[in-house]
């Protein structure tokens, strides 16, 4: 599970990254993407698509997003407020599918860290 410090819970949280943020999409997803100004841990805010309505499903989704982000979350630039939006092709997919989709949306996204460089991990 992601402690509280890597997760999005208050609505203005959540308000000022479709606000002001950068908007990506893959095939799966929705990426809103807000720098902060503190050196504090990127964190992630998941909004399902309201299609899906039976809330196993959803709940099923939400814990393999949580999953990839924790695998995927050394790779990922600090200080981000990240707010991923379902689709409802997402139910579908397989775990592999999904992460490759969020790897690929990391990438587009320019949040990735490159190998050998200063920015500082999600965890550190």
């Amino acid at each position: 599970m992601l402690s509280d410090n890597n997760r999005i819970r208050k609505n203005t949280d959540f308000k000022r990254a479709y606000q002001y943020g950068n908007l990506f999409f893959s095939h799966y997803f929705v990426l809103h993407s807000l720098k902060r100004d503190d050196q504090k841990s990127t964190r992630l805010g998941i909004v399902p698509s309201r299609k899906i309505k039976k809330a196993v499903l959803r709940n099923r989704l939400k814990r393999r997003i949580r999953e990839i982000f924790k695998q995927y979350s050394k790779h990922i630039k600090k200080s981000y407020d990240l707010v991923l939006n379902t689709r409802n092709d997402a139910i579908n997919a397989s775990f592999e599918d999904l992460k490759k989709d969020f790897e690929h949306l990391i990438k587009k996204s320019q949040l990735e860290i490159e190998p050998g460089s200063d920015d500082q991990v999600v965890g550190s």
